[in-house]
């Protein structure tokens, strides 16, 4: 089995669950690190002992990689992936592809000039009962589709944690959007959004927003996203003339009680090591698929135009909480 080296950029939550997850694989290792606190990068480095870095050129300058994970804060995209391009190595970039529509199209014309493999890190399309759905829908299981609801709430740790960083809709709604555009293969057409900020407009940013989207068939959804819930929530259900399919968070895990309130822990999304090697964490499964994608010369299951429409979506429904009317997705 051949093994891919790769290189990390970003040490936060998500880039030390990466390199945790490439050392666990049998046809990765873990080359490098790089975060702009070096600091943070070297306490990885050393964990794993490998070499550190204040940036991604210098990364990319000095250690030998097959591919770079970029897991940077969703503000801070752009320069890795111009480092990147630059060393033509292919990018597992962590979601959302760009805090904004103008820099998420920068990005996709980076790649493109530099013919360099981009995959988005939308990680909810590895999850099997949201592939479930996908067949369910595209196979025309449920007829045709009257309406979809979903929702995705986070604890408000969480977005402290980001301190306005970038929007709820960018950290949140974006894997919702990005699936029912995956699910449907339609465009959205029409947004009309309404928030409010009472625990975190110290931050500028909403605390909850509730969406209502159109689709180009006349689909109509509607979508809850918030990040002052006591746990992590997420739901979906797509209705049509034939049938329905749902899905609800607490489906699969175990109830926890603690200091933090009840929480379900569900495997699929664990950020602990699973015993005994098992694969179940959407991450890690998520990261086999782009490694293997690169292997092979296969096309990666999200692809870049996928990531924008998203991204310009999450967008529109940032402008329509502030203009308090319909907006339209770039």
């Amino acid at each position: 089995m051949d093994v891919m080296r790769v290189a990390v950029v970003g040490t936060g939550m998500m880039g030390r669950l990466f390199t945790r997850l490439l050392t666990e694989l049998p046809n990765a290792r873990l080359c490098g690190v790089a975060n702009r606190t070096l600091g943070k990068a070297e306490a990885v480095g050393e964990k794993y002992d490998v070499p550190s870095f204040s940036n991604a050129d210098d990364l990319l300058g000095q250690v030998d990689v097959d591919a770079v994970i970029i897991a940077t804060d969703d503000d801070e995209h752009l320069e890795p992936v111009r480092a990147a391009a630059r060393a033509g190595k292919p990018i597992l970039l962590e979601k959302p592809l760009a805090a904004s529509v103008d820099e998420g199209r920068e990005i996709l014309r980076i790649v493109a000039d530099a013919n360099v493999p981009l995959m988005v890190a939308q990680c909810v399309r590895f999850d099997p009962r949201y592939a479930a759905a996908h067949a369910a829908i595209r196979n025309g299981d449920l007829g045709q589709l009257e309406y979809i609801t979903a929702r995705r709430n986070a604890p408000l740790r969480a977005g402290r944690r980001i301190a306005g960083r970038c929007s709820v809709s960018m950290f949140l709604a974006v894997h919702d959007v990005d699936f029912m555009l995956w699910a449907t293969g339609r465009r959205i057409t029409q947004v009309y959004a309404l928030g409010h900020g009472r625990l975190l407009g110290e931050f500028g940013v909403q605390d909850t927003i509730i969406s209502l989207l159109k689709f180009d068939d006349g689909t109509i959804a509607n979508l809850e996203t918030s990040w002052v819930s006591p746990s992590l929530t997420f739901y979906f259900e797509a209705m049509g003339t034939e049938g329905a399919v749902q899905i609800a968070s607490p489906e699969i895990g175990a109830l926890q009680v603690g200091a933090e309130g009840t929480q379900f822990a569900n495997p699929l999304y664990s950020f602990a090591p699973l015993p005994g090697g098992q694969t179940l964490n959407v991450y890690q499964v998520e990261l086999m698929h782009f490694l293997d994608c690169i292997a092979k010369g296969q096309p990666f299951i999200v692809q870049p135009e996928e990531a924008l429409m998203a991204v310009s979506v999450a967008e529109a429904i940032d402008r329509s909480v502030a203009s308090g009317q319909a907006e339209t997705p770039e």
